[in-house]
């Protein structure tokens, strides 16, 4: 009699330690956006990824991908934007619009340089319902050229179109 109420006392113990355990969360994916700029690996600590219903396209769909620092910007604005694939820009520009912007000083005087992307191409390697991941480079034509490679992003969505009326 003893034993099976040994047993039973040692298995309602070994129930309850291994219930009251804390399970644990898995860590929220982390935010990323960084690319090269004339071989200067770039991080870009402020972004956004936001998809719209607000512009007019085939698809009705637009996804724009913005990274910033304090004094450098990407911004990829993709149209007929169908979700996982590869948006290439060319020279009439039905994909992909974009620029590269960069404040620098001359003089003690801040000077604001645009630069049009103009060759290149964005591949779309995932989509959730609140993510996007993906890769990208471009070349950028302003004041002079810029060769933007090695990009890269992982990025919550904002969906703008949820909000539209």
């Amino acid at each position: 009699m003893k034993l099976p109420f040994r047993l039973f006392l040692m298995a309602l113990l070994c129930l309850l330690i291994t219930s009251s355990c804390k399970k644990e969360t898995p860590e929220p994916e982390k935010n990323i956006f960084s690319a090269k700029i004339e071989d200067t690996l770039v991080e870009f600590p402020y972004l956004i990824a936001v998809k719209s219903d607000f512009m007019a396209s085939e698809t009705g769909k637009m996804m724009r991908i913005v990274g910033k620092t304090q004094n450098r910007m990407i911004a990829i604005n993709i149209h007929n934007y169908k979700g996982v694939g590869e948006y290439v820009l060319n020279d009439n520009m039905g994909q992909i619009a974009g620029s590269y912007s960069y404040t620098k000083k001359d003089q003690g005087v801040e000077k604001d340089e645009i630069y049009f992307l103009t060759e290149g191409s964005v591949k779309i390697t995932s989509v959730t319902e609140d993510r996007i991941k993906g890769f990208f480079f471009f070349k950028a034509t302003g004041y002079d050229e810029k060769t933007i490679t090695e990009g890269q992003f992982s990025i919550n969505i904002t969906d703008d179109s949820k909000s539209q009326p």
